[in-house]
């Protein structure tokens, strides 16, 4: 066997031995660079800008025990944790000082979002979840009439989109 060879199957055995794994991505003037867990769950993104002046966004993420993310730290200070049902279901997030709630709706694609606003109101939006992609398709529509669910709706999912999670995915109570 050539010493190429052998040095490849060395390099696969460590690689295979090591717990994370590390991905890069290059969109634009924006390196992403991913670390992840075993479970294959992104655990760090590292988002550098390669325009002047150059800033670097590290963002951490958290899962439970069941493989839940329950935390989403960046390290311009922004943070969102998240809570969810008995069922899997993500029932509220605090991102950074605002606290929403979520319902998913019986028996439909339906997401009841609910806001206390600094000012003491609260904002009730209702979301048509894709079912496909785990995303709103309707949340321009209350821009108008809960700007501020929506901009902690917007930060939340920003914070959220390299773990690659789908936090939207709802799971009904069979027992109905």
């Amino acid at each position: 066997m050539s010493k190429k060879v052998v040095l490849l199957l060395v390099v696969i055995l460590l690689s295979s031995i090591f717990v994370d794994t590390l991905a890069q991505t290059q969109k634009d003037k924006i390196k992403t660079t991913f670390l992840m867990n075993e479970e294959g769950k992104v655990i760090l993104a590292k988002e550098e800008s390669k325009q002047t002046p150059s800033k670097t966004i590290s963002t951490n993420f958290s899962y439970d025990q069941t493989g839940s993310l329950v935390s989403v730290v960046s390290s311009d200070g922004n943070r969102v944790n998240f809570l969810y049902d008995k069922l899997g279901n993500l029932s509220k997030a605090k991102v950074n000082e605002n606290t929403i709630d979520f319902k998913f709706l019986p028996q439909s694609n339906l997401l009841e979002v609910s806001l206390d606003t600094p000012d003491g109101k609260t904002e009730n939006v209702v979301l048509e979840i894709s079912t496909k992609k785990g995303s709103f398709t309707n949340l321009k529509q209350y821009v108008a009439s809960a700007p501020e669910a929506v901009i902690a709706l917007n930060k939340m999912v920003a914070l959220v989109k390299h773990s690659k999670v789908n936090l939207f995915l709802h799971r009904p109570n069979k027992q109905n």
